[in-house]
This record gives structure tokens, C-alpha cells and sequence, in this order.
């Protein structure tokens, strides 16, 4: 029996349990590496710093495009590491007939959802002080374009990160162990 060496490094990428855990620390990785961003002082104070004004909101958006950014980055790299899958399989593409269902569903649960937890994290704003998870919600001035933006940044984000979970990290491993 052949043992495999750390130098060996093209016999252990044939390996799909060795891929399958490279993939797995990738994403690690990169939820760790959004969350660094995310939460820590410095990078808030950066942005503090350079942007007075706004810089909440900017803060908001770098935020998702990070996190959007290094998902994408795992959806490719999944997709090298195991070749003979196809965005479809990974969810990646809807069928016709589903289209239209989905995007009246879509243009209606959004921007309810978008109502409801704005509604909702406004009267938790008015009612304490204290840190909140997401710090653009307590910024003053608030307009159609800043809520636009927000919309589209977090759409961006999450259809990154439902890709990455669901996708990658469901699809990938039932599909090996069967």
C-alpha cells in the first residue's frame, strides 16, 4: 500500500476525501475572513477614519462585497477541485418553468421581508442604545437610493453565501457519500 507524503501533492488532490477537506478548510477560511472584516475595531475605525460621514453605510457595502467576493471565490475553487460538477447541480440554474413562479415569489417576499425587518430593527434602535449587530440600520438619512442600495448589496451577499452553504457544502458531499 502506497502511503501518501505531504510532497506528494498531486496523488492527494485525486483523493476525493482530501479535496472534500480542502474544500471544507476553504470555506472556513473565508467565513472566518468575512467575519474578520465584519467585526473587528480597526477596520471600523479605517472606515471611521476615512469616510466620516456615511461611513457606516460604506462600511455595510465593503462588507458584502467582501463576503460576496470570497464566497464566489469558494464556488470556484469548488468547482476546479471537483470538476464534474456543473453550476446546476450546485443550484446555480433554474428551469424554465419554474422562472416565472419563482421571480413573482421573489418580487414579493423581498421586498416584504426587507419592510418587516427594517420596521423591526428600527423600534429595537429607538428602544436601546446598545451595539447592533448591523450599525448602517442607526445611521440618520436614510433614503430610496441608500435602501436601494442596501437591497441590492444584501441580495448580492446572500445569493453568494446560499450558493457556498447549500450548493457547495450540501450538494457536494451527499452526492459523495451517496
Amino acid at each position: 500500500m502506497y502511503a501518501y507524503r505531504w510532497t506528494d501533492l498531486h496523488g492527494m488532490i485525486g483523493m476525493p476525501g482530501f479535496r472534500l477537506g480542502l474544500l471544507y478548510t476553504l470555506c472556513i477560511a473565508a467565513y472566518l475572513a468575512y467575519w474578520f472584516a465584519v467585526e473587528h475595531k480597526q477596520v471600523h475605525a479605517w472606515f471611521q477614519r476615512r469616510y466620516e460621514a456615511g461611513w457606516k453605510r460604506r462600511l455595510f457595502i465593503a462588507n458584502k462585497l467582501w463576503g460576496a467576493f470570497l464566497f464566489s471565490l469558494v464556488l470556484s475553487v469548488s468547482l476546479v477541485l471537483f470538476p464534474g460538477y456543473r453550476g446546476a447541480t450546485l443550484g446555480l440554474s433554474i428551469s424554465r418553468t419554474a422562472l416565472v413562479p419563482t421571480l413573482l415569489w421573489n418580487l414579493g417576499l423581498i421586498p416584504a421581508a426587507v419592510f418587516v425587518t427594517g420596521l423591526q430593527n428600527r423600534k429595537l434602535l429607538r428602544q436601546s442604545k446598545a451595539p447592533m449587530r448591523y450599525p448602517e440600520i442607526g445611521t440618520e438619512g436614510w433614503n430610496r437610493r441608500s435602501l436601494i442600495l442596501h437591497i441590492i448589496f444584501w441580495s448580492v451577499y446572500l445569493t453568494a453565501y446560499e450558493i457556498v452553504f447549500r450548493g457547495v457544502l450540501l450538494i457536494i458531499p451527499a452526492v459523495m457519500i451517496g
